[in-house]
């Protein structure tokens, strides 16, 4: 290999390392869900979520979760399901209120941003949002 040939592969190899870095850096540390559901006697104790699969998902199901707000006006709705906390590797952290799509009635749920806009799921993500939370759904409790 020439001199070249070396500074090539050594820069490559830098650069997906850096990349690879850096895609791990803007993901989560960790995750926690609680449920809040006005049908439970109280709120749920927080439960890790471990599945390094579900953490990879969490992000894109409440995209911009963690930067400015959308243009629109912060809202309380009535009631909420459950509460995600995201938690990035540097500590900082996020709550996510969130309150189910009921896929029977055709209402795709919603998601309240750490500054109170509501944004509802689109279709796929709706759907997304349930197969994780199915695991962690406290026993007979039924949103």
């Amino acid at each position: 290999m020439n001199t070249k040939s070396i500074a090539a592969a050594f820069l490559a190899a830098i650069s997906i390392f850096g990349i690879g870095a850096a895609k791990r850096a803007d993901g989560l540390a960790s995750a926690t869900i609680s449920w809040i559901h006005p049908r439970l006697p109280q709120p749920t104790t927080p439960v890790a979520i471990t599945n390094s699969a579900t953490l990879a998902l969490l992000p894109t199901l409440f995209p911009g979760y963690d930067g400015p707000p959308p243009d629109a006006p912060p809202h309380e709705p009535p009631m909420y399901d459950c509460v995600f906390v995201l938690t990035k590797p540097d500590g900082t952290h996020a709550d996510i209120k969130v309150y189910l799509p009921r896929l029977d009635f055709g209402f795709p749920g919603m998601w309240r941003h750490p500054k109170g806009q509501l944004i509802y799921f689109g279709d796929d993500e709706g759907k997304q949002v349930l197969q994780v939370v199915a695991p962690y759904i406290p026993k007979g409790f039924h949103p």
